[in-house]
């Protein structure tokens, strides 16, 4: 009889929240079975017999994706924890001008600028507030639209949103990091894509993983890198938007994840394993 692994995989891009029953975690333009945790629960049930649970933990904001943990953990005991840092929080949170549904549902415009403690991006969420208010948001893929993104974005790390971004980013990591360490619980960290919806979001991409890898080397943290060596056979790595990764994309993933998780799975796989838990 396969034994039960129950790994959590957080903050996947390309998925929703887990708790939210409503919807489903799927991508555009690729089916489910071909996401790559997907891909990454048939290798390991494959290899080593067991069913292997993977869960899902939709953050679209940085301050509210501890709690979600912590929550998630309390109910349901966790073996590891794949933190995938994702582009998306991080962007917005580089941006100088910031545009965002409030509680009310309404469209509004704000300057975000958070060394005057204007950081509206963490305060809304873009995702939920546009789900529940069925906001038509409708993408602008002209050539001058991304030109003003770029310098929105340009505009913002002038005033040092970028240097605030990553540091937020990095605080939260370590928060995480020292309570998977309380716990028990194995940290992987995945590495954010290499955004190319506008010319500039490569260039923010490559500086937040090297920032937060070169910061973390020293952590003893796994950490599998989601931009080196993804491209050199040339397949794309991101749908025609620039924003959704491709099913290529997925593999890569799913196999870097399964050569990092390999001995922890193959250990915990073992008859008579008993993983020690704090909650």
């Amino acid at each position: 009889m396969p034994q039960n692994l129950i790994i959590t995989i957080n903050g996947l891009q390309l998925l929703i929240l887990r708790l939210s029953e409503d919807v489903s975690p799927v991508q555009h333009n690729i089916v489910f079975e071909d996401l790559f945790h997907q891909k990454l629960k048939r290798s390991v049930e494959d290899s080593f017999n067991v069913n292997f649970n993977v869960n899902i933990i939709r953050y679209e904001r940085i301050n509210t994706c501890l709690s979600k943990i912590i929550a998630y953990h309390q109910t349901n005991p966790v073996d590891i924890l794949v933190l995938h840092i994702r582009p998306e929080p991080f962007l917005r949170l580089v941006k100088f001008f910031y545009k965002y549904l409030n509680n009310d549902g309404k469209l509004k415009y704000s300057l975000n600028i958070p060394l005057l403690k204007l950081i509206n991006p963490e305060k809304y969420d873009m995702l939920m507030l546009g789900r529940r208010f069925n906001y038509p948001f409708k993408p602008d893929n002209s050539a001058m639209h991304k030109i003003n993104v770029d310098l929105n974005y340009k505009t913002g790390k002038i005033l040092g949103n970028v240097k605030y971004a990553i540091d937020k980013y990095y605080k939260f990591i370590l928060d995480v990091v020292n309570y998977c360490h309380d716990r028990n619980i194995k940290l992987v960290l995945l590495g954010p894509a290499l955004r190319t919806n506008t010319s500039y979001e490569p260039v923010l991409c490559r500086r937040l993983n090297d920032t937060l890898k070169n910061k973390l080397k020293n952590k003893a943290i796994s950490f599998v890198d989601g931009l080196d060596g993804c491209s050199g056979n040339h397949e794309p790595l991101f749908q025609n938007n620039g924003i959704h990764a491709t099913e290529h994309y997925h593999q890569l993933i799913a196999e870097r994840l399964f050569n990092e998780l390999n001995k922890d799975i193959e250990n915990a796989a073992k008859p008579g394993t008993n993983t020690k838990r704090q909650n």
